[in-house]
């Protein structure tokens, strides 16, 4: 009978690790005693924020963020409620995620192309209406596009329409652009929120 192979993580992995855990701290400390100035979305009707990165070690601020926008693994989507605690939420999480203003016909595509929901504890795909007027029928959404509108115009039920969409689920980011894959999150994090927007409209083309 063979032994389990027991794996030993690398030196170099561990310093590694260390640093980037210390560097993350730095700049979670330099965020809460700064007034940093947060992403001019104040007009958007809604944020789409995707998980680009992860690492081993992340700090318990940065998981809870993570967590509570059901963003758990890598490559996860979001629809996101740009209220103004929601995007200083973001921009803790901001090495971790690209994020921007989804267009009207990049919220169509997910929706109607990507959208899953959860019934009996199952992921069913929303390929009809049936479950949405069964699920949200009192709220007064019976088809797919009364769930697009609400998202597009932020109305007083987005949450829970984004809450009643399960987190989209990406084989892979990529970018056209670029020739390495997608640019860092950190890189796009610097960018104006139009180029955010437009990166992130960019992106969900190429994988719708």
């Amino acid at each position: 009978k063979q032994k389990p192979k027991t794996h030993f993580k690398r030196l170099d992995q561990i310093l590694k690790d260390r640093k980037a855990f210390e560097g993350e701290k730095r700049r979670l400390n330099r965020l809460e005693n700064s007034q940093v100035q947060l992403p001019d979305f104040k007009d958007a009707k809604c944020l789409f924020v995707i998980r680009s990165r992860k690492i081993n070690k992340i700090p318990e601020q940065v998981q809870k963020v993570l967590k509570e926008f059901r963003l758990t693994s890598l490559n996860f989507g979001v629809f996101i409620k740009p209220t103004e605690d929601n995007i200083k939420k973001i921009k803790l999480i901001s090495p971790y995620v690209f994020y921007g203003e989804p267009s009207l016909k990049s919220i169509k595509n997910l929706v109607l192309k990507r959208g899953f929901t959860k019934k009996d504890g199952k992921v069913v795909p929303l390929d009809n209406n049936t479950i949405i007027e069964e699920t949200l029928g009192d709220l007064g959404f019976i088809c797919l596009d009364d769930l697009i509108h609400e998202l597009s115009t932020n109305g007083e039920n987005f949450d829970k329409i984004s809450g009643f969409l399960v987190p989209f689920r990406f084989s892979k980011l990529a970018d056209k652009k670029s020739k390495k894959g997608v640019v860092s999150s950190t890189v796009m994090e610097k960018q104006t929120p139009k180029a955010k927007s437009e990166f992130i409209n960019r992106i969900l083309m190429r994988l719708n």
